[in-house]
């Protein structure tokens, strides 16, 4: 039998995060995986490749770690792409964000259908926005933006 869950943040930790990473979708470098209705959230990344004790700058892993719906995640999808190469769609960025993210929004508008998954547009990028900014409002000054919420 499998264990039963247990907390390991508080709600509020979770929320604001959930919030972060819906925004990196709906207004940040993981706009490629915005699926208009789905509420997917994300992180992307980009990493040079070591060979002989040297990073390679042309030489890229480029990913996106996408959830979804990101209020109430059901489904995480990870994409990595080795050596992506920069196109004139991608104005020459091989960066998860412009190569690994839209892989993500496809999963997402195909899958999401095969398990019934309804679209849900009451909220759209503004209202997540909006829930940023009243986010950030509640920083301190001098308070880094990593440190509202946690648990300490």
């Amino acid at each position: 039998p499998a264990p039963e869950p247990r907390r390991v943040a508080k709600e509020k930790t979770s929320v604001q995060l959930r919030q972060l990473l819906e925004l990196v979708v709906a207004d940040g470098t993981g706009n490629n995986a915005y699926v208009d209705g789905y509420h997917v959230g994300g992180k992307t990344g980009t990493a040079e490749k070591n060979a002989g004790g040297r990073y390679e700058k042309n030489a890229l892993l480029s990913s996106f770690l996408g959830a979804f719906p990101i209020q109430d995640p059901r489904y995480v999808i990870l994409t990595m792409i080795d050596e992506p190469k920069g196109t004139k769609d991608t104005y020459g960025y091989a960066t998860g964000g412009w190569t690994a993210a839209p892989v993500v929004a496809r999963v997402v508008e195909q899958i999401a259908p095969l398990y019934n998954i309804a679209p849900d547009h009451s909220r759209g990028k503004k209202d997540i926005e909006n829930e940023m900014a009243a986010y950030l409002k509640e920083l301190k000054k001098g308070d880094a933006v990593a440190s509202v919420g946690t648990d300490n």
